[in-house]
């Protein structure tokens, strides 16, 4: 079990990297990964925004806090001042 569970981190960690370069050479912003159930639905931070994520972020994640931030992220951006970050998911943010 501990195998099967720490391949499931893997693969989420490779995935995530994938899909992040993939949008990095495409020129257009990744989105944040989904909840994967709805309980963790409860952990997206209503109010979040990230300058590489946007709007659906889970509590903690922001601009200053990204782990995985794009060229040209800027830390100091929030929902109300995006500095001309991310736009994904700003309309099902909450």
């Amino acid at each position: 079990m501990a195998n099967v569970t720490s391949l499931t981190a893997s693969l989420a960690t490779l995935t995530s990297a994938y899909m992040l370069l993939a949008g990095q050479a495409a020129h257009t912003a990744p989105t944040a990964p989904k909840p994967a159930n709805a309980n963790a639905r409860n952990c997206l931070d209503p109010t979040g925004y990230c300058w590489t994520h946007g709007y659906r972020v889970t509590k903690g994640h922001n601009s200053t806090t990204c782990k995985t931030p794009m060229e040209g992220h800027k830390t100091a951006t929030t929902c109300n001042n995006t500095m001309g970050g991310s736009k994904a998911n700003k309309s099902n943010a909450t």
